[in-house]
């Protein structure tokens, strides 16, 4: 629980990871493994895969940043 709190806290992006990293922009429909998020204009997602067990989303939506860890920890 503290970890998923660090995390969230802690949404600003770091330098790009040796991994994979796709961006999106709104309007987009965004879906990982096991959900859905749907960006409005002015919204955005970058998705950085480390190339290890889990992915993460760094969104920036009307309300604030977040984080979003999909993975096997």
């Amino acid at each position: 629980m503290i970890l998923a709190a660090a995390l969230l806290l802690a949404a600003t992006p770091p330098a790009a990871p040796a991994g994979g990293e796709q961006s999106f922009t709104g309007p987009a429909l965004v879906c990982g493994e096991a959900f859905a998020l749907r960006f409005e204009a002015g919204e955005s997602l970058i998705r950085r895969d480390p190339g290890i067990d889990f992915i993460l989303y760094y969104a920036q939506a009307a309300d604030g940043p977040f984080l979003l860890y999909e993975g096997n920890a």
